[in-house]
């Protein structure tokens, strides 16, 4: 089965879309907005799927460094708790199109008006972008399919407003990231061939687990594998797949994980050992891989939730081709969701 050539045009076409949000870096517009809000009483981020998930990384950059943070699904805003948002509240809602039903009912629903409103969007003429007082533009293309190019710089992005926000510096070695992973995505043969053997057929349950900045590759690529491919795949981090859903382990089940960095690292290491022990199918997603693994791009820090999310877009399109599908192509959903 042919794959679709938005999908797989939108997979290449990420170190190109990276390139162009990086050249550009925060407008000037986005810099005073964050600079007036850095003291802002508290930090709500807030999307709904991968435009959720991407916010995951800055969320515990944010935390770590002390600020009063939360990362919640906006729909959830649009009830009880709605009320973290105050006068004080600086609320960062991204929406890869600008129209999801979510983000265009919060704007409606705003009551007072927070301290700011930071719209991360790729469309500058988006209700979103006209009810905001900054946009923080993601020049990610016209991606009409399964999200690729409007995730990985939703991530970027993000990552750029958190250095504002942090008084930090941009990691300079953003440079080289579209150069790292357009290198990574020319071995697409070889990857797709790594990951059929790795997450065999037999495997008829799958669960994609990471830890902390990792969770957003595992929730975002459990979400393509199902938009793309239509197979389920659960995402859990891996203490909670520890504390019960352990007994799953056996021939049936094939595991995606992260394998993290520093301490994450150590304990990732553990859970793989057992659910090897226990004759589950592990595929290790790590930038140096041993024989159970697949290399990501290694890409450092703030960077390596970008390499993460590689691995699951190849087998959202090896799985699909299982199936018989078309990968990527929407079927019962459109591009964006347009209601609640």
């Amino acid at each position: 089965m042919a794959s679709s050539p938005h999908y797989l045009r939108d997979i290449h076409a990420q170190p190109a879309s990276l390139a162009a949000l990086l050249s550009g870096g925060l407008s000037a517009e986005v810099a005073n907005a964050l600079d007036r809000a850095g003291d802002a009483e508290r930090i709500v981020l807030t999307g709904m799927g991968a435009s959720l998930f991407a916010l995951q990384p800055s969320f515990l950059r944010l935390a770590a460094a002390g600020r009063p943070v939360w990362v919640v699904e906006t729909a959830e805003l649009l009830g009880a708790a709605g009320g973290l948002i105050t006068p004080g509240t600086a609320l960062w809602i991204a929406s890869q199109s600008g129209r999801t039903a979510e983000a265009v009912a919060l704007l409606a629903a705003l009551g007072t008006r927070p301290a700011l409103v930071l719209g991360i969007t790729n469309d500058p003429t988006s209700p979103l972008a006209a009810g905001a007082d900054a946009v923080l533009l993601l020049h990610s293309g016209d991606e009409r399919t399964v999200s690729t190019r409007s995730y990985v710089n939703t991530l970027a992005a993000a990552a750029l407003a958190t250095d504002r926000v942090l008084g930090q510096p941009p990691d300079p070695r953003w440079a080289q990231a579209p150069a790292t992973i357009d290198g990574w995505l020319a071995q697409w043969a070889e990857h797709h061939r790594r990951l059929d053997d790795l997450v065999p057929t037999s495997a008829s349950t799958l669960m994609a687990l990471g830890r902390g900045a990792g969770m957003a590759a595992a929730r975002t690529g459990a979400l393509i594998i199902k938009e793309a491919s239509g197979t389920a795949v659960e995402a859990m981090s891996v203490p909670q797949f520890r504390h019960g859903p352990l007994e799953m382990a056996g021939p049936e089940l094939g595991v995606l994980l992260l394998g993290g960095v520093g301490e994450d690292r150590a304990r990732n290491e553990r859970m793989r050992g057992d659910l090897l022990g226990h004759g589950a199918h592990v595929a290790w997603l790590d930038t140096h891989p041993d024989a159970s693994g697949l290399a990501i791009p290694d890409l450092p820090g703030d960077l390596r939730p970008i390499a993460e999310i590689l691995p699951f877009q190849v087998l959202s399109v090896v799985l699909a081709e299982r199936r018989g599908r078309e990968p990527g192509a929407f079927t019962r959903i459109g591009k964006v969701t347009q209601q609640l």
